[in-house]
């Protein structure tokens, strides 16, 4: 009788489940963001929570979850429910986080599901005019002589920012010193005031200080200069070869069924193409892109794979 019971239990939770799924979404949807607000990612959270809102016909909130690197907005949406209504938006930091806490609260490849990059976020690297570095490899040389006296800040340890700047390092063979912060807007604002050398960051988060002429900008990780700052080369233009780029991109839950990652994939391509969307995403500074859930799996797992090895060398290297 027992064992009746059981089975009729686990049988009428799974006609819920199917049930939720036909009529998904049918109540508000949360999305966390990892990162503090008023940085890129969270414009981008917010830019496309705006647009889901207008698509699936359902409040879209989104709540701001900083703190241990983003480990604790991820380990939220990690143990939530794959019913798609926790999500989780999140910068390119998610795949450097295994690298750098071995401890995590959650496996980033098993308890995480990705499905939707949402934008692929150039940065820019800023300086204050007070530090009288005009271009990228003028400040490369005031590294090398000065080996370790040259600060940067980030957004924590192991954000895409940090890892932008690491990537730079290793390709230049100079020595740096950083100095993580909470998040973007802060270590933007020190690197304002003069307290840091430099930073790497989107574009929108240094925006009002470039605009104030507190911050200049010397170059861009784009692929190709952006109309937004047409005058700032980019770091290849500059003769540094080295890969640069971070992405933001938007998670579930572990165990969410594919046709709910579809639709949900569906939706959030959707919202992105919205005119009111697109106009902010322009002024972001982003690009789209186009990959399936699958593909975008495939490129968390291999980023997650190349930071390691990023870390690992960078370790090997403080230790000679």
């Amino acid at each position: 009788m027992k064992s009746m019971f059981a089975a009729s239990a686990v049988f009428a939770a799974l006609c819920g489940t199917a049930f939720a799924q036909s009529d998904y979404p049918n109540r508000p949807i949360t999305i966390i963001v990892n990162i503090t607000p008023g940085s890129g990612t969270d414009l981008i959270a917010r830019t496309v929570a705006d647009g889901l809102k207008t698509i699936l016909k359902q409040p879209v909130v989104v709540e701001n979850r900083p703190g241990a690197g983003g480990s604790i907005g991820a380990n939220v949406v990690a143990n939530s429910e794959p019913d798609g209504y926790r999500l989780l938006v999140t910068s390119s930091a998610i795949a450097s986080l295994p690298a750098v806490q071995t401890s995590l609260p959650y496996d980033t490849e098993k308890d995480l599901t990705p499905i939707a990059p949402l934008a692929d976020l150039p940065a820019v690297v800023w300086v204050s005019p007070t530090k009288g570095i005009k271009t990228i490899n003028e400040l490369v040389e005031k590294a090398r002589k000065a080996p370790g006296e040259v600060m940067f800040g980030s957004s924590g340890v192991a954000s895409a920012s940090h890892l932008e700047v690491e990537r730079m390092r290793a390709a230049t063979d100079i020595k740096l010193v950083h100095v993580p912060y909470r998040g973007a807007p802060e270590a933007i604002a020190d690197t304002a005031a003069g307290r840091v050398d430099f930073v790497i960051a989107p574009l929108a988060s240094g925006r009002a200080f470039m605009d104030n002429k507190q911050l200049i900008a010397i170059a861009s990780t784009a692929k190709k200069r952006s109309p937004l700052i047409p005058d700032v080369p980019t770091i290849t233009e500059s003769g540094l070869k080295m890969r640069m780029g971070a992405w933001v991109g938007l998670f579930g839950p572990k165990g969410m069924p594919a046709d709910l990652v579809q639709k949900i994939h569906a939706a959030a391509i959707a919202a992105m193409a919205l005119p009111e969307s697109k106009d902010r995403f322009a002024k972001l500074g982003g690009d789209v892109m186009p990959l399936s859930p699958a593909e975008f799996k495939k490129l968390v797992s291999d980023e997650i794979a190349e930071n390691k090895e990023l870390l690992k060398s960078l370790s090997q290297e403080k230790k000679h």
